[in-house]
């Protein structure tokens, strides 16, 4: 499964592309013994929450935030704790972690994405792209298979090219929308957890002061 890339198109036809880790996904299809279908598969058996199972996938430290040294964490997790809830908690942190970003870029931006487009190999997780659209609170467009990124950069450069004062016309990409429930209460336990952690040292068992 490789990086999912989440694009926001503003209404001002400006476009921001940022691409995100999923080292969760990876790493706990590993610890399960499963592929990406199944692993999919898993994550939806499980109820919205995970059971109270929460994950800050920080394997490898995360940019956003900028947390270099910060490791991965687990809590919530009890006797009845299945492997369908463990599937769910990677796939509700990646979708917890892609709309933190965006909310990064409205803000930044002082704008409301016009669209959420989501493309890359992890958009083809069903899980994915049902948790996302829960956590965001907002419909998904899933975009057909082609490769954005270098259209994208061709779209930069003819500007650039060009000198004009807006961007060449692209055509929106197509693709299947998914909405689903919001679940406001999965992104504000993991921003708990963040927050919770956020003293924490490699390694440590507890708040390094």
């Amino acid at each position: 499964m490789v990086d999912p890339v989440l694009e926001v198109p503003q209404e001002a036809d400006r476009v921001e592309v940022l691409p995100h880790e999923v080292a969760g996904i990876p790493v706990q299809t590993e610890r399960l013994g499963v592929d990406h279908d199944t692993i999919s598969a898993l994550a939806l058996e499980s109820p919205s929450g995970a059971q109270g199972v929460s994950l800050l996938p920080y394997y490898g430290g995360e940019r956003t935030p900028n947390r270099p040294e910060a490791v991965g964490t687990w809590t919530g997790l009890r006797t009845r704790t299945t492997r369908a809830d463990l599937a769910r908690a990677a796939f509700e942190s990646l979708a917890c972690s892609l709309t933190e970003a965006v909310g990064q870029l409205t803000r930044r931006l002082d704008a409301e994405p016009a669209r959420v487009l989501l493309v890359g190999g992890a958009a083809r997780s069903e899980a994915l792209r049902v948790i996302l659209a829960g956590v965001l609170g907002r419909p998904v467009l899933v975009a057909e298979p082609a490769e954005y990124v270098a259209i994208g950069a061709a779209r930069q450069a003819a500007w650039t090219l060009t000198g004009a004062a807006d961007p060449p016309p692209w055509p929106a990409p197509r693709g299947d929308e998914v909405v689903a429930p919001a679940t406001a209460e999965v992104l504000e336990r993991y921003a708990l957890l963040r927050e919770r952690t956020q003293g924490w040292e490699p390694g440590a068992h507890g708040r390094a002061d």
